[in-house]
């Protein structure tokens, strides 16, 4: 309680990411978004889902990634 997880990472070239990766940071530097539109979509081929979102924040963040495995 007090601190949360970055989120997805993107690694280049296919490969799994370590697994000290993931770092999490205090809440109070955390703010909330809203998902906009898609911006771009891995194809269907490739090992890993990849999608970009536009969003909204009081940060002016620009893009949210979201990356899992097929």
């Amino acid at each position: 309680m007090g601190s949360f997880h970055l989120g997805c990472i993107a690694i280049g070239g296919y490969l799994e990411p370590q697994n000290n990766s993931v770092y999490c940071v205090s809440a109070t530097l955390m703010v909330d978004t809203v998902f906009e539109q898609k911006v771009w979509a891995a194809p269907d081929s490739y090992p890993w889902a990849c999608h970009i979102y536009q969003v909204q924040s009081e940060a002016l963040q620009f893009l949210k990634n979201l990356i899992g495995s097929q």
